[in-house]
C-alpha cells in the first residue's frame, strides 16, 4: 500500500511507520521537520507547516492517509480541502473526547463527546485537547464518511515515549527506597502500548475498516503497576499511598475514574493484540537502563 502519514517520527507515529516498513509498504511522511531526521532515511519526507499550506503533497496515487498530528480544526479541514477523494483516512483521536459530565457507565464509542462553545480557538491545553478533536472527528466523519476510521487511544506507553509520563513512576519505582505512590493505589489504570496500538492502526489501515474504537490497555490499578515495576526491580520495600505529583493521577474523589475504564470491546473486535503490562515495563526499564 502506498502510505501518507502525517507525523511518524515521534512515538506511536514511530512504531506505525517501523512496522509498515517492516510489512513491506511504501509511506511518505509529511512532517516539519523538526523531530527524528535521522530515523527512516529512505522514507521520502514532505516538508511544510500543515497548517499553513498542503499543497506540496500530491493529491492522487495514496491508498491510505494516516493523521497522527491533528489537533486543531484547520488540521483536517486543510486535509479535506486537499485531498477530498482519499479512498481511506485513519485518524488518531483520543478518549479525551468523552464528556465525563454526561457519562455515568464506561465510555464507549457512542458515549456523548465535549462541544466546545468555539471550534476555532488554536490554545491547545487540557480545556481544549479533548474538545477540539471531538470537533475533528466530526468534520471528518462528515466528509469522508464510510472512508474515515477514528482511533481513539487511552494513555500511550512504552518504549519511545518522549513524554515521559510512564517512564517516571517506572524509574521511579527502580530507583527509590521509600516511595511515595498516588493517593489512591486503587486507581483505574488502562495503559496501551504504543506498538500494540501501532500495530492495531497498521490492521485497520490494511482492512480498510470504517467507524470508531476505544484502543486502551487492559484494565488494572496503578497501584498495581508499581508493584510490578518493583518486583521487577528487586525491592521490597511496600508503596505507600501519598502525595506524589508525578503524571496520570487521576482526582482523588474519584470523579474521572471513568476516563480509565473506556470500553474495549470494540477493538477487541476488531482484532487488538495487547502484550502484558510486565513486558511493557520490562521494556521501559531497558530503555531507561534502570
Amino acid at each position: 500500500m502506498n502510505i501518507l502519514v502525517f507525523g511518524g517520527t515521534q512515538f506511536l507515529g514511530r512504531h506505525f511507520v517501523e512496522l509498515a516498513l517492516q510489512k513491506g509498504h511504501t509511506l511518505t511522511l509529511v512532517q516539519r521537520g523538526q523531530t527524528g531526521a535521522d530515523l527512516f532515511p529512505s522514507v521520502p519526507r514532505i516538508l511544510l507547516n500543515r497548517r499553513e499550506s498542503l499543497d506540496s503533497i500530491p493529491t492522487e496515487g495514496w491508498d491510505a492517509v494516516v493523521d497522527f498530528s491533528a489537533y486543531l480544526v484547520k488540521d483536517v479541514t486543510k486535509v479535506i480541502e486537499r485531498l477530498p477523494d482519499i479512498p481511506h483516512y485513519v485518524l488518531i483521536s483520543t478518549i479525551s473526547v468523552y464528556d465525563l459530565d454526561q457519562i455515568q457507565d464506561r465510555p464507549n464509542e457512542s458515549s456523548a463527546v465535549i462541544q466546545l462553545p468555539d471550534e476555532s480557538v488554536e490554545e491547545i491545553n487540557a480545556e481544549t485537547y479533548g474538545g477540539l478533536k471531538a470537533a475533528i472527528e466530526r468534520i471528518a466523519r462528515d466528509h469522508y464518511g464510510d472512508r474515515l476510521m477514528v482511533i481513539r487511544p487511552g494513555i500511550v506507553i512504552g518504549p519511545y515515549d518522549h513524554t515521559n509520563r510512564f517512564h517516571q513512576w517506572i524509574k521511579a519505582c527502580a530507583e527509590e527506597e521509600e516511595l511515595a505512590g498516588p493517593p489512591r493505589l486503587d486507581q483505574p489504570f488502562q495503559g496501551i502500548d504504543g506498538r500494540d496500538l501501532g500495530a492495531f492502526c497498521l490492521s485497520q489501515v490494511e482492512q480498510g475498516t470504517s467507524g470508531t474504537a476505544n484502543v486502551v490497555g487492559d484494565q488494572t490499578t496503578l497501584g498495581e503497576i508499581l508493584r510490578e515495576a518493583r518486583r521487577q526491580a528487586g525491592r521490597s520495600e511496600s508503596i505507600t499511598e501519598g502525595t506524589s505529583e508525578r503524571p496520570m493521577l487521576l482526582p482523588a474523589d474519584g470523579s474521572r475514574d471513568l476516563i480509565f475504564q473506556c470500553s474495549d470491546t470494540e477493538a477487541l473486535k476488531r482484532g487488538l493484540k495487547r502484550r502484558p503490562y510486565a513486558e511493557t515495563i520490562a521494556d521501559v526499564r531497558a530503555e531507561l537502563g534502570v
